[in-house]
């Protein structure tokens, strides 16, 4: 499963289940853990590792590289999305002096 950072997709796994079905999205490479355990236990979300699907470039062992996501109601992961921006906004802040 591919999925492009920010982005929300359900699962075409889960599809069949009506009410309450799951979605994922990729959380942008360099988010602290803190901050995604923050996000997930605010809001009822889970961090899971899937493996992204890149082309092969030649016949070498090829390793599937992962990527860590959120797990959710699409309700939950827009309103992630909008928490882990503030906090990584806020960290800019603190580190270029401004408070």
């Amino acid at each position: 499963m591919r999925i492009p950072d920010g982005k929300i997709r359900m699962n075409s796994k889960d599809q069949n289940t009506k009410a309450g079905r799951p979605y994922y999205m990729a959380v942008p490479p360099g988010t602290p853990y803190s901050i995604m355990a923050e996000a997930a236990k605010k809001l009822n979300l889970t961090v899971e590792e899937l493996e992204m699907t890149l082309p092969q470039t030649d016949d070498e062992l090829y390793v599937s590289p992962r990527t860590l996501v959120l797990k959710g109601s699409k309700k939950n992961l827009l309103k992630a999305k909008e928490f882990i921006r503030e906090k990584l906004e806020e960290r800019i802040r603190i580190f270029s002096g401004d408070k």
